[in-house]
């Protein structure tokens, strides 16, 4: 069984691939190499790696926002300030989920992503990220 996370962003703001698993390597996660993909629009599928030493990845997918998938994560397009992508992670594990948090966590502070934390009604920006991290993990990774 797996769950997902989402997070918005504009496309003009989406960093480059190497900038992204260079940056994520520092804090722990160390993402494999996509070949033939030069930014993260290009990745697709099930994204392995290793946190702290142990597997741990997500299904990967990027794409336009869509009307029809925001009316069923009861979000509405004014929550999203003009952002025109979502990422979403899919994981299966809470080591998968632990290096969701942490990409999700990265975007949020790169690039003003934007996700939602429908159990704690939270809006989650690059300012409450440590909240939402301790909420979701029980400890933040990052400390």
């Amino acid at each position: 069984m797996s769950d997902a996370l989402q997070v918005f962003l504009k496309s003009d703001l989406v960093p480059g691939l190497n900038n992204a698993v260079l940056r994520l390597q520092e804090k722990g996660l160390e993402l494999e190499e996509w070949e033939k993909a030069s930014s993260l629009t290009d990745v697709d599928g099930f994204w392995p790696g290793k946190l702290n030493g142990e597997d741990a990845g997500f299904e990967f997918s990027i794409e336009e926002v869509d009307d029809d998938d925001l009316e069923a994560w009861d979000v509405e397009r004014s929550q999203l300030e003009g952002r025109d992508l979502m990422m979403e992670l899919c994981y299966y594990t809470e080591m998968d989920l632990a290096a969701a948090v942490l990409f999700i966590s990265f975007i949020c502070e790169s690039c003003n992503g934007i996700t939602f934390d429908e159990n704690d009604e939270l809006t989650v920006t690059a300012a409450n990220l440590k909240q939402w991290r301790e909420a979701l993990l029980g400890a933040d990774p990052l400390e």
